[in-house]
């Protein structure tokens, strides 16, 4: 069986990584446009620190309880591959409803290098705010496992992985809200979807406890740890860094994954000093 205090730690990070998406729809309250760059930036960062944790935390923690490669590649591939699937069925509501951009590509049609609601403020795009949200909701139920799973095999591990998946949240959530916010004039209710998405994280984390609570071994942890690689390595290349590009500074994006596997390598090393 779990330890409870485990799972209670554990539920907690992964509730409070979700909550950082409210922390980055805030920033509508004080929206008078966003320079690019530092969004550009910003998403090669998170995507940075998501492909370290993925192949230098995640993977070798996986193949040290496995003590199998091709386990570790096989569950790896399976992660991947729900992360594609997810995307794929994202992509297609989005279809149906006649619209399909992504959360970036929806609000970097611009002309003055900056993001800002006079550019974006169509009444259309209420609808896909909304699909937008389910989106990014889907892509938070897997990193809600991700940092559960984490947590109750290493405390210091699902302490970083929440911190990583708070980081990544907080444009995420911004990008919930600002569309909704721009069709509606509302901002609470950008927050209030943003919310809805970021939600999705603890959801995600108590359907890994009820999975585990039964039926817990040494096996199933590493293949889920490989697993949930697969994952984040899915969403920072496909999402986090294709996005960062759309805006038109590829250096920029780049120049932050390189950041962000530096922050990420010296967090670990400092919380390994300390431990």
């Amino acid at each position: 069986m779990l330890n409870l205090s485990n799972v209670e730690f554990a539920l907690t990070i992964s509730f409070l990584a979700g909550l950082a998406s409210l922390l980055g729809a805030l920033f509508v309250f004080a929206f008078k446009g966003l320079p690019l760059k530092r969004v550009a930036l910003g998403l090669g960062f998170s995507a940075g620190i998501m492909v370290y944790l993925s192949f230098f935390e995640l993977l070798p923690e996986s193949a040290a309880i496995l003590d199998n490669k091709y386990a570790v590649i096989f569950y790896f591939v399976i992660g991947a591959s729900i992360a594609y699937l997810l995307d794929i069925l994202t992509h297609y509501s989005l279809d149906r409803n006649g619209k399909h951009d992504d959360n970036i590509g929806l609000i970097s049609k611009q002309s003055n290098n900056k993001i800002s609601c006079s550019q974006i403020g169509d009444k259309k795009l209420m609808a896909t705010g909304v699909f937008v949200a389910l989106a990014i909701g889907l892509h938070n139920l897997p990193e809600g496992v991700v940092t559960f799973t984490s947590a109750l095999l290493n405390p210091y591990l699902g302490l970083t992985m929440a911190l990583a998946i708070a980081i990544h949240n907080i444009p995420e959530g911004f990008c919930v809200a600002l569309p909704i916010y721009c069709s509606t004039k509302s901002r609470w209710q950008g927050i209030f979807y943003a919310f809805i998405a970021g939600i999705a994280e603890p959801i995600g984390a108590l359907l890994a406890w009820l999975l585990l609570m039964n039926y817990s071994n040494p096996r199933l942890m590493g293949g889920l740890l490989a697993g949930v690689s697969g994952i984040m390595f899915y969403v920072a290349i496909d999402e986090l860094i294709p996005a960062a590009k759309k805006l038109g500074h590829e250096h920029l994006s780049i120049l932050g994954v390189i950041l962000g596997v530096i922050f990420m390598f010296a967090v670990i090393s400092l919380m390994n000093l300390v431990r």
